[in-house]
């Protein structure tokens, strides 16, 4: 985990309380350069409180406000 993404995370402002909690766990996982490749999968299981289709969607709005971005 890196603390400082993980800081940036929770003071990151304009999402929704879903959205910072898929962000918080995406933070969680990051490396030292904020890289990380999990699953959605794997973030529904590290929260445990939201539903699939809700995982996707944060992940799909952080992605339009420029907050993560996914490489292929």
């Amino acid at each position: 985990m890196s603390v400082a993404y993980f800081d940036w995370a929770i003071g990151c402002e304009g999402v929704t309380p879903a959205e910072k909690l898929v962000l918080l766990a995406i933070a969680n996982r990051a490396n030292d350069d904020g890289s990380c490749w999990p699953s959605q999968a794997r973030i529904v299981e590290d929260i445990k409180t939201l539903s699939p289709d809700k995982v996707k969607k944060a992940f799909s709005q952080l992605a339009k406000l420029g907050v993560i971005s996914f490489f292929k």
